[in-house]
């Protein structure tokens, strides 16, 4: 049965697999922009999260972790153009590439809406790069839809 908890330090080398996973995807999509990066450095930066008290959870299976939730709040106060708001930002969302389409990426996802309400948001955002098409439908299907379109042109090759 999958268990989703608070992430906790003795997690890092599990979570800097999945990390792994993921940032190699990224690399793949859009290498001028992602790099492959240090597991140590990778593992650093977690841990300070994780210091910090971020809002950090692990989904696993008999010990093994499957994926992994990092969420971050985003408070904006009103301008000229828009009105003040906040909302939950989902800064970071892995499931294994073996435990995909099991349930994992849902429950965690479902989490997220519960800490966002429990908080008072009535809003949870994310941001996916437009190669990852996987996520992109596995976010339509949770009934997430875009809130606008970043492009880019590299002047550089």
């Amino acid at each position: 049965m999958i268990q989703l908890r608070h992430a906790e330090r003795n997690d890092l080398p599990g979570i800097v697999r999945l990390s792994a996973e993921i940032q190699a995807l990224h690399v793949q999509g859009e290498p001028e922009v992602y790099r492959e990066g240090d597991p140590e450095e990778r593992r650093a930066w977690y841990a300070e999260k994780l210091a910090e008290g971020a809002w950090f959870w692990v989904a696993e299976e008999q010990g093994e972790l499957l994926g992994m939730l990092l969420l971050q709040r985003v408070d904006r106060p009103a301008n000229p153009f828009t009105w003040a708001r906040s909302w939950l930002l989902v800064d970071q969302l892995v499931v294994l590439k073996g435990a995909q389409r099991r349930g994992v990426g849902q429950k965690l996802m479902q989490l997220a809406e519960v800490e966002a309400e429990g908080l008072g948001l009535g809003r949870l955002e994310l941001d996916v790069r437009a190669f990852n098409a996987g996520a992109v439908r596995f976010y339509e299907r949770l009934g997430y839809r875009p809130a606008g379109l970043r492009m880019f042109r590299n002047l550089v090759e």
